[in-house]
């Protein structure tokens, strides 16, 4: 049975995108065309990436309230004050 999946030698899909999107060496590209020539999931991927375009602009993330950032970091440290529930509750 044939494993269809990435393996250690397939690029990234990155890079992959990159050279659907001719954002490549020449020398780069030629690598992957030749790796595509060999893999079936990577040469999938690529066909995704064709009929499936990435859109070109980036989305800025949106800024993170004061009080909701405190609270993510409180409960990333595990930390055990509960005052960051109260300001979060505060914010309107």
């Amino acid at each position: 049975m044939v494993n269809f999946s990435k393996n250690k030698n397939c690029p990234a899909s990155e890079d992959l995108l990159s050279f659907q999107t001719c954002r490549l060496t020449e020398r780069e590209g030629k690598v992957i065309r030749k790796h595509l020539g060999a893999c079936d999931f990577c040469s999938a991927e690529v066909e995704f990436y064709t009929h499936f375009p990435q859109p070109e602009d980036t989305v800025e993330p949106a800024p993170i309230p004061q009080p909701l950032f405190e609270l993510a970091q409180a409960l990333m440290n595990k930390k055990k004050d509960n005052s960051f529930f109260s300001k979060l509750m505060e914010e309107k």
